[in-house]
């Protein structure tokens, strides 16, 4: 926290589409893409679901050949609905995650990927016994805008996971984030929520998301002149 920015402009934000978009290379298959939205739409599979709620009935989509797959499990009782995730799911227009008050449990590691909006109404954790992110991470990629606890009602949320808007992230409530925030613009609202970085989550990023290069930077601080006998 003493230490002052330094990175000059080495880090550019990660348009996936666009101006300033740049071309991005897969490490998975050495393949490059022209932008990173031609990569997301090479290797993710497309889903024709927009909301996933408590109301939603239980759906499987994949695996697929690049491993991809989406599962839900609706609430039961007391067993919690449960969205399984692997690899990269595309959801063309919005998305919609949970209504009011409910609570959303996840396993595996993948990306819901909408190519416009996400709204997020419900609470976001891990499965049971699963650590954040090391052995269940979600990441969540809108196109445009993402909106955190905007609806009628909704109350503060907390939430795991790393999220990616390309426009602006809205969060409404004092909501209680473990993961990052990574957008153009930021609304946080009359209630400043709590943002807490975790450090692994950047060698655990879920497949998909922007900004997963390694950026190097040296910087010289001393020196010595050393003769060769």
């Amino acid at each position: 926290t003493k230490e002052k920015y330094d990175l000059g402009d080495r880090v550019d934000f990660p348009y996936i589409i666009g101006i300033g978009a740049q071309e991005y290379t897969y490490p998975g298959n050495a393949q490059t893409y022209s932008t990173f939205k031609d990569f997301l739409n090479d290797q993710s599979m497309t889903v024709t679901i927009n909301k996933i709620a408590e109301t939603t009935p239980a759906f499987q989509f994949g695996p697929d050949a690049n491993g991809n797959m989406l599962k839900w499990t609706p609430k039961s009782g007391s067993f919690p609905g449960k969205l399984e995730i692997n690899g990269i799911v595309k959801v063309n227009g919005n998305l919609t995650l949970g209504d009011k008050k409910e609570t959303i449990y996840y396993d595996g590691k993948g990306t819901l990927y909408a190519t416009g909006d996400i709204d997020i109404h419900a609470n976001l954790y891990p499965s049971d016994n699963k650590i954040f992110p090391t052995q269940a991470v979600l990441g969540l990629l809108a196109e445009k805008n993402m909106y955190l606890a905007t609806g009628p009602g909704d109350s503060q949320l907390s939430m795991m996971g790393a999220f990616y808007a390309q426009g602006k992230i809205v969060s409404a409530k004092q909501n209680q984030i473990a993961g990052t925030f990574v957008a153009n613009f930021y609304d946080m609202g009359t209630n400043v929520p709590n943002i807490y970085q975790v450090p692994e989550l950047r060698k655990n990023l879920p497949p998909g998301m922007p900004g997963d290069e390694s950026i190097i930077s040296l910087k010289r601080r001393t020196w010595r002149e050393r003769v060769p006998d």
